[in-house]
Parts: structure tokens; sequence; C-alpha cells
């Protein structure tokens, strides 16, 4: 069976010149090349079990390593004692199965050969999927939110499978299987997972052999969708399709973020430009709210913006509402139903996320978009207010009327883009008066009600423009000034979801470029006319006339609240002439402004909504 070496070898050497064109190393990795000898002196036994070959990745030490090529097959002459042995091992292999297990070090998920190299050569030559192997894990020095997630996710189901590259993967992995974190998988769940896995991987290596680090990824975000028993029961042509569908998300890309609508020379009708639609006359949309309009600001904002676009595309569009959509089941019932009759879905909230995009891999021929922040997937667009412009306004304002140098910012839950409306607010205020504080409190957390908040730090203006939603209490909305008991409103945002509306769908006569291709998120805000803020009518003209001004400047980008110079409580975030924070860093913002007094909820501190909500918000 020398013919069988001869095979190795000549694919061996095709890994070889590939490699080298490629400008990278051509031969085993050696794990003493990547940690010194103590360090690998202090492995801890895990005992023997199966682990996946396509994670077994080089060798222990350099001795052995440019016998093998980087895909670990053989490099030697057909007339080596080498080549002997290994052909020898594969007769064996063929007859009676190699029985006798490797011996590994494990470190950061991948697995380095102390003893068996030939044997993992010939069963990677034979696609085998899986070795039984003596593992012994050398702990990482560094800390790696991914290893220690991976670390807590092997104590509790025992698993290698599957290798995730991104941090939370493992967690939403656990999520999906109906697992707790931190505790033992039931056995049927650890089957079910190993079945839909290999079935999926083994479909993954015939299509994207040269890719096999994102099959994990590319997995979960299947199993996300499909489910176990979707996986594990689908034929060969269906693996296929599923595989089509998410194949351009496993590219880890950020957001193209479209900071404005396109100016538009001409402008079509939906009918004339939707090919989705099938030449229907009448274009269908669909709006899932997490609430009911008359009890949440935000859903209400929505429900309007939902008419007012209707009325402007009359005779060219119909809409249809779904209310309540907060739970898993009623948000997918409402896509279900929705799918059936509308060309065009918007969910409205970013709890709503993870079912919407579901359904985008579903149903490409429909467009899908999420009302959120931070999200990067091909399939689904995301649509979101800049609010934080707004926002700086009122701050400005707010630091005009406050006698004492007090403001309160009341916020919600710290979701995605929150933490930058409240900077946006206190940096505002400190440009007209540098001794302005304000002090943030989240009724979220608060236990005494925002009312008592305020009369305990003797605050004569608040901000409650946070857009509260599912609060049991009534709050009122916008910056006011306290006069006693007497609330005098100052000012309001405003937001034109009724214009954000017809502005997408003026994207979609664009005939929505690079549809599925790539994530793009649409966070438009007072330039684009979708967000304003509305001054009391009496407030003094002079006053009226600074918010006017600056607002201007902000509309036509002389003016940024994240530019110059920025102060943290931790020190300096950027100096005087620095470039302004970039899109990404303002969404993921995790820092309070120097006159900012409090902090940032952590997880545990907030209500069951909460988590959710902030959880839903952030790519986690």
């Amino acid at each position: 069976m020398i013919d069988e070496y001869v095979k190795a070898k000549k694919l061996a050497d095709q890994a070889v010149r590939k490699a080298v064109l490629k400008g990278e190393y051509p031969y085993l990795p050696a794990l003493e090349d990547i940690l010194p000898e103590e360090d690998m002196s202090a492995a801890v036994s895990l005992g023997l079990m199966e682990i996946p070959l396509d994670s077994v990745a080089g060798t222990k030490t350099k001795a052995r390593q440019n016998v093998f090529a980087l895909n670990f097959l053989p490099c030697a002459e057909r007339d080596s004692e080498f080549a002997m042995k290994w052909n020898s091992l594969y007769e064996s292999q063929a007859e009676e199965g190699i029985r006798d297990p490797i011996l590994v070090c494990e470190y950061k998920r991948k697995f380095y050969v102390v003893e068996g190299n030939k044997r993992v050569s010939v069963l990677k030559y034979l696609n085998a999927v899986v070795v039984m192997a003596d593992v012994r894990r050398i702990q990482p020095k560094d800390k790696d939110p991914l290893d220690e997630e991976f670390a807590e996710y092997f104590r509790a189901s025992g698993l290698y499978i599957p290798l995730m590259t991104t941090a939370g993967n493992y967690r939403k992995l656990t999520k999906i299987m109906g697992e707790k974190e931190g505790q033992k998988w039931d056995d049927r769940s650890v089957r079910s997972l190993t079945a839909s896995y290999y079935q999926f991987r083994n479909a993954w290596m015939r299509r994207y052999a040269d890719e096999m680090e994102m099959c994990g990824d590319a997995f979960l975000i299947c199993l996300s969708v499909y489910g176990t028993d979707g996986i594990r029961n689908a034929s060969r042509q269906k693996i296929e399709e599923m595989l089509r569908k998410i194949r351009k998300e496993t590219d880890a890309r950020p957001a193209e973020i479209r900071e404005a609508p396109e100016e538009k020379k001409e402008t079509k009708s939906l009918k004339d430009i939707l090919p989705f639609t099938g030449g229907k006359k009448m274009i269908r949309a669909a709006f899932l709210y997490d609430g009911d309009p008359n009890d949440s600001v935000d859903v209400f904002e929505h429900e309007m913006g939902r008419i007012l676009v209707e009325h402007k595309e009359q005779g060219q569009l119909v809409t249809q509402k779904y209310e309540g959509c907060r739970e898993k089941e009623k948000i997918v019932a409402a896509l279900e139903d929705a799918v059936k009759t509308c060309d065009v879905i918007f969910t409205t909230s970013a709890i709503q996320y993870e079912e919407t995009f579901r359904f985008a891999l579903r149903y490409p021929e429909k467009r899908f978009l999420n009302c959120s922040l931070g999200r990067t997937h091909a399939a689904l667009r995301t649509y979101a207010l800049r609010r934080y412009q707004a926002e700086f306004l009122l701050g400005v304002l707010a630091a005009v009327f406050s006698a004492r140098h007090k403001i309160a910012y009341i916020a919600e839950y710290p979701e995605s883009g929150v933490i930058a409306d409240i900077n946006a607010f206190a940096i505002g205020a400190a440009m007209i008066d540098p001794e302005a504080k304000v002090y943030l409190g989240w009724t979220g957390t608060l236990d005494s009600g925002w009312q008592n908040f305020m009369k305990e730090l003797d605050i004569d203006v608040f901000s409650a423009s946070s857009l509260p939603g599912h609060t049991d209490e009534i709050m009122p909305y916008g910056v006011y000034q306290l006069d006693g008991d007497k609330l005098i409103n100052l000012a309001v945002p405003v937001v034109n979801w009724g214009n954000y509306y017809a502005k997408l769908l003026d994207e979609l006569r664009d005939g929505w470029q690079n549809q599925g291709k790539m994530p793009v998120s649409y966070w438009w805000g007072m330039r684009s006319e979708v967000l304003d803020v509305r001054v009391s009518e009496q407030l003094p003209y002079a006053s009226e006339k600074l918010i006017d001004l600056l607002k201007k400047a902000v509309v036509e980008g002389n003016l940024d609240p994240f530019d110059g110079e920025l102060h943290s409580h931790e020190g300096m975030i950027k100096g005087r002439f620095d470039p302004k924070l970039t899109n990404e860093e303002i969404i993921r913002m995790n820092w309070l402004n120097d006159n900012v007094v409090g902090v940032i909820p952590q997880m545990n501190e907030l209500n069951e909504t909460g988590k959710k909500r902030v959880e839903k918000s952030a790519d986690v």
C-alpha cells in the first residue's frame, strides 16, 4: 500500500507550496515555540477522551515538525524509514483500526501532539473526525475572555466541539441548547449537539475545506436557525442549502454604518424597484412592537411612524402591526404570520433581533430590518437614531436653567447607545456651566423612585428623555425645571419615525445595494430630518436662539460632542487635536464623562426586563 503514502505525500507537497505562496510557515507549529518549558510542565491531566482531529494543530517539539506539512500529512521521501512506518500504520488502521490513544497537550483549545504524530497523520489522511487522546491542559497565563468562557463550557459539557473564534459564542450555544451556564449538561444535549455538529462539519468540510477555522461559528448560526433536529435530520441537499445561506455571515466584518440617506436624483415608485415583490401593485410592510403604544413612549413613536409612512405612500404601501412581541413565542408567531403576506418586515426592538435574524436567513427574498445598534449580519439590516445629538442640545439647555449646578439624568437601562446619550448630555451641560454635575439615576435599579432620587439631591433641573418604555410609573418626557412641586417643561426630543421609514423605503427604491453581501446599519440623526429638539414656547428668545445656533452647527457637521478633548472618571479619553470618536467607539462606549455622578449598573443589579434588554441590545 505504498501508493497511499505517495498520495498522502502529494497532498502534503501541495499544502507546502500553497503555504509558501501565501507567506505562511508550511510545516507543523511546535508548542515549544509558543510556550516556555516551565509552562508546559504545569499541564493538568484531563484523562482519556475523544477529541476532534480538526483541532489537532501541531506537535509539542520542534524535532518532528518538518516531517509533516501544516495539514499533518507526511513530507518524507517514499523510500525513507519514516515512510515505511507511516505505511505500516496505515495498513494497521485499514485492517483493525488504531486503538492506542495519542498523548496531547491542549493550549487555547488547540491540541499539540506529544506522542502519536503518525497516528494523527494517517487519520487525517483518511478524513477521520475524532481520535482517542490522553489530554493534558496548559492553562493560559494571560486572561482571555474566550478562553475563560470555553473553560466553563467544557466543565459543563465535556466537549471540545465546536471550536469558536468569538467571545460570547459559547454562552450563546449553551442558551440555544437549553442548558444553564455553569451547570452540568444533560446527556441528551451532549449527544444531540455532537450528532448535529458532525453532520454539519462534514458538509462544511466538503464545501469549505480551506476554511475549517470558521466551521464552529458557522455551526452556531445554523443551529440558531434550524436547531439540532433540523441539522441532524437534514438531507445532504438541504445542508448544502443551509451553507449557502449562512456562508456570508461567517465573515467577521464590521457593519457599514450609513450616517445619512444618500441624495436621490429621481424618485421611483416602490412597485417599479422592488423585484422581490413579483410586480405586485401594493407593497406590504409589517411592524412588530415589543409593547403597547398606549403604555410605551418608544412604541407609540414607532406606531405614529407606521401611520405616517403609510399615509405618505398612499396607494403603494399598506402596513400591518403586531403588538406585545416581547417573548420568543409571540415574536415567532408574528414573524410567521408576517412573511405570508409582507415584503418588508420592521422589528422595532433589539430584543426581537435574534428571531428576526433567523427569519431573514430562512426567507432571503424578503427584506428584514431591526431597530438596534451594534449588530453585524449581512442578512438583516439594522436602523437606529443618533439620539446623542439631541441629548447634547438638551444638556446645554439644562445647564442654562440650573441655578444649583445640579442636573439629574434619569435613564432606564444601559442598552447600546444609552451611555453615549448620557455623556453627550453631560458634555453639553459642561460647555455652558463648567461646574455642572449630572447626577445619573436608573429606573431599572432605583428602589425609592425617581422623584425621591431628585428630592434627596436637591435637584432643580432634570432630563428623562431616554424614552422609558417598560417602567411601572409614568415619567415626564424631556427636560424639566422644578419650581416647588410644579414641573416646567423646557424642551423635548422629537423623533420622526415616519420620515425615517419613508427614507428607508427610498433605500429599497435604490435596489438595496449589496443586499445580503455585507452588514449594513443605518444610524441617522438630525441631518437626516428624523430627529430634532423642540423647545418650549415660554423659553426666553435668547435661549431658543442658542439652541437653534447649536442645532445648525450639529446638522452641518461643525459641532460634535465627541470631538475635542474628552475626560472620563478614569482620565483622558482623547486629546484636543485627536480625531473624533468613531461610530464604533460611540456605540460601544463604556465610560462616563468626568462631570457625571453615578455608575453604569452591572447586569446583576438590573431587574429581569433590564437584563433581557441589555443582553439583547449587545452582540453577546
